[in-house]
């Protein structure tokens, strides 16, 4: 059953474009809405561009931005790690209502998280659950090498990406929630 909530929501993201367009793309479908912002598809507007035809695009009012713009900063330093989804950049926008937004532009996972994959299938093949568990622990194994944690861990926050490659899909770690582990020192004294 739909809510009224979820009505107002799909009527205001079909008539007004809240965070606007960027300069060489344009904001498609929502694709999930969270506590930090909301997640759309976009397309290029042109395809001579240094992004990927098709990306995932982060916003939040600028003035709420905080969580985002701290996401971008962690997601600078674990560029790199194929399991991991990767930020191409940040922008500024404003809306057709005149709302600024903060949006981080991010790769696109065009198969869906694992929680719908599960849904579908009622259970994961033994060999598809290790293959998915071996990416995510890779993924993990990289961002803990670097220092960070995450925080918000679960089958519906991840998504997967088509691996040119390889046949199939890849499970890679979106980042929602990053919280840098501070060093601790500890200094130990001997007693004479």
């Amino acid at each position: 059953m739909v809510t009224k909530r979820e009505i107002v929501f799909q009527q205001k993201a079909v008539n007004v474009n809240e965070y606007g367009d960027g300069v060489a793309w344009i904001r498609g479908p929502i694709l999930g809405r969270g506590s930090f912002g909301s997640v759309y598809k976009a397309t290029l507007k042109n395809q001579y561009h240094f992004l990927p035809s098709e990306f995932a695009v982060k916003s939040a009012d600028v003035s709420v931005s905080s969580s985002l713009r701290h996401e971008k900063e962690s997601m600078s330093h674990l560029k790199g790690c194929p399991y991991v989804i990767q930020c191409f950049g940040e922008e500024t926008t404003i809306g057709d209502d005149g709302v600024t937004g903060y949006n981080l532009l991010l790769e696109y996972g065009s198969g869906g998280t694992l929680a719908d994959r599960i849904k579908k299938l009622q259970r994961l093949p033994e060999g598809e659950v290790r293959a998915h568990t071996r990416s995510i622990l890779r993924g993990l194994s990289h961002i803990h090498g670097l220092g960070y944690v995450h925080c918000d861990l679960k089958p519906g926050i991840r998504c997967w990406c088509r691996v040119v490659e390889e046949e199939g899909l890849q499970q890679k770690l979106v980042i929602l929630v990053w919280q840098r582990r501070k060093q601790k020192s500890l200094t130990i004294r001997r007693e004479s």
